[in-house]
């Protein structure tokens, strides 16, 4: 239907940009519209494109708005266990502060651990050069002060 797949997993993946994704959702907000204003539940085809349109919502960090595409999804008659597991990790997600879903949502949690992870580590090696430069210094004098 999308020639777009979403992944088996609790989270949705893509390979797709986030504009694209951006224009995918626009594009399937008009077809949906038109659709479910005339088809009415349950239709294989809206209920896939409904479900499509939650990942989309999903993968771009609109959490609330996948959780209700998902459940719409289930009314056109969406059967499959993975839209259970979606529904879990989204409202999940949902409830998270906003700093932290933005930044999963923009792929930047690990990032944001690498970025402070280097901070740790550079705090860590000064530590230990200052010791070390002290230490050197302290067997200097003493070596000096034994002549």
């Amino acid at each position: 239907m999308l020639n777009t797949e979403f992944g088996l997993d609790v989270r949705p993946v893509s390979t797709l940009s986030r504009d694209e994704l951006y224009n995918l959702l626009h594009a399937l907000y008009y077809q949906l519209n038109e659709r479910v204003s005339f088809v009415k539940p349950k239709e294989p085809i809206v209920a896939q494109l409904l479900f499509d349109f939650g990942n989309i919502a999903f993968l771009l960090g609109y959490y609330p708005d996948a959780l209700k595409d998902y459940e719409r999804a289930k009314e056109y008659g969406f059967e499959d266990q993975l839209i259970e597991l979606r529904i879990k990790e989204a409202n999940r997600l949902s409830n998270l502060p906003k700093t932290v879903s933005k930044a999963l949502t923009e792929n930047k949690v690990q990032s944001v651990y690498f970025k402070y992870g280097c901070w740790i580590v550079g705090i860590v090696l000064t530590g230990v050069l200052i010791a070390l430069i002290y230490k050197r210094k302290k067997r200097t004098s003493t070596d000096q002060n034994a002549l």
